[in-house]
């Protein structure tokens, strides 16, 4: 009875284990991973992951540069942890194992991509190299022509002959030259603007471009400003010079004379309106309403002058000393050594006598040294004729006293000048 239970028993077994052999694989054979290789695949997972994030689209904003070099240690740390996995679990993993294969196919793929993101960076960087080199060879005539206007003074390139000063200025000879230089820069701009060049220009010719735009700009706002200064100037003048003309006009018919007011006066104006009007340029019309104001002026000033031809008159004597005679000679040599050529008419002494006066005064200019001086002075009118035009010379007369005590020579210049008729020069 026992031998029958142990034979039960052993068949009972061999058929347990035929139907283990027929029923089920071993692991390897069923391409499964082990639990601790599956594990790890996790952690591979999220190491590819972060790769794969910073190489898509949402990541287009970082550097080329962050994205390689952030995808690459992934590939890096990807392929480490493979290689854990292959060294710790070794033949447990089988050949044909569809996940160790998706994890290899990542980590090249990932690497692939990052590969041809620096390829195509480097390519984008060889074309925009060329790129430059294109813009600086198209760039370099225009930069010889613009670049000098906007190079200031104390660099080495600066040129004094091209460098636009952005400010006006009321010295004529140099705001001539800044206007020249001005018409110069600003051709040369607009001459830029419309040439095949202007598409493709360099980083330095396309900041040449904004200094020298905003020189012009600023150049001729500060014209505008320094135009307004002249031109309000000159139309105040005008103002004043026409009020004291109608003053004048209202003498007519009486027998107050006319007195006309200084010629500089009308050239004051004239050179305040002309400086003006350079810098106000041609859109601005006050010059030309302003020269018609001082054509009137002029005109009026004019018939002032031809008035008081009419009313000149000499003075008749009233110096009462006896010094008379000598002092209307030399007034005549005084005269003649300006006026060669004038035929004296008359000459009176409107002074009644010698007005004298005392002051300390300068030898040489410095006040390093002085001297004090007594000086005699009398008035002298001389009718005079030159061709056929007579005038009314207004002389001054002096002479000095002497460290003796006695005066000295005679000595005198003409004061004025004023047109007369010679019906009136013994009147």
């Amino acid at each position: 009875m026992r031998r029958l239970s142990v034979s039960r028993v052993t068949t009972t077994g061999l058929l347990a284990l035929v139907v283990l052999l027929l029923g089920f694989e071993p692991l390897a054979a069923q391409g499964k991973l082990p639990s601790g290789a599956s594990f790890r695949l996790r952690e591979l997972d999220r190491i590819l992951a972060k790769g794969e994030r910073v190489m898509g689209e949402q990541s287009a904003h970082l550097s080329a540069d962050y994205r390689f070099k952030t995808a690459m240690a992934a590939v890096e740390e990807g392929r480490a942890k493979m290689e854990e996995i292959r060294d710790r679990f070794g033949d447990q993993i089988p050949a044909d194992n569809a996940e160790m294969k998706a994890a290899d196919d990542r980590i090249t793929a990932l690497e692939t991509s990052a590969g041809a993101l620096q390829a195509g960076e480097a390519q984008q960087a060889t074309e925009a190299q060329a790129a430059v080199a294109e813009k600086d060879a198209a760039s370099s005539d225009w930069l010889a022509k613009l670049k000098p206007h906007v190079v200031p003074i104390g660099r080495p390139d600066h040129n004094r002959d091209k460098y636009l000063i952005p400010s006006a200025t009321q010295e004529e000879a140099e705001m001539a030259k800044r206007l020249a230089i001005y018409a110069e820069a600003d051709a040369a701009l607009k001459a830029f603007r419309t040439s095949p060049e202007a598409a493709k220009k360099s980083d330095e010719l396309a900041q040449v471009e904004q200094d020298l735009e905003h020189a012009l700009q600023e150049f001729a706002t500060s014209c505008k400003s320094y135009a307004a200064m002249d031109l309000d100037e000159a139309d105040r003048k005008l103002n004043d010079v026409s009020d004291f003309i109608s003053r004048q006009e209202a003498k007519a018919g009486t027998s107050e004379p006319v007195i006309p007011i200084q010629r500089d006066q009308l050239t004051d104006i004239q050179k305040l309106i002309e400086r003006g009007a350079v810098a106000a340029g041609s859109g601005d019309h006050r010059p030309d309403q302003l020269r018609s104001r001082l054509a009137d002026v002029q005109r009026r000033d004019m018939a002032l002058r031809q008035a008081r031809i009419d009313q000149m008159a000499m003075t008749p004597d009233r110096f009462t000393g006896g010094e008379l005679s000598q002092i209307k000679n030399k007034a005549g040599e005084f005269l003649k050594k300006e006026y060669p050529d004038a035929k004296i008419l008359r000459t009176t002494v409107i002074t009644s006598d010698w007005k004298e006066e005392s002051r300390w005064e300068p030898t040489d200019g410095t006040y390093s040294s002085i001297r004090f001086r007594t000086t005699r002075s009398v008035t002298v009118q001389i009718a005079g004729k030159r061709g056929s035009d007579v005038f009314l010379y207004t002389l001054d007369v002096s002479k000095d006293k002497q460290s003796d005590g006695k005066w000295g020579p005679y000595y005198g210049h003409v004061m004025f000048t004023d047109p007369m008729r010679e019906k009136n020069v013994d009147k």
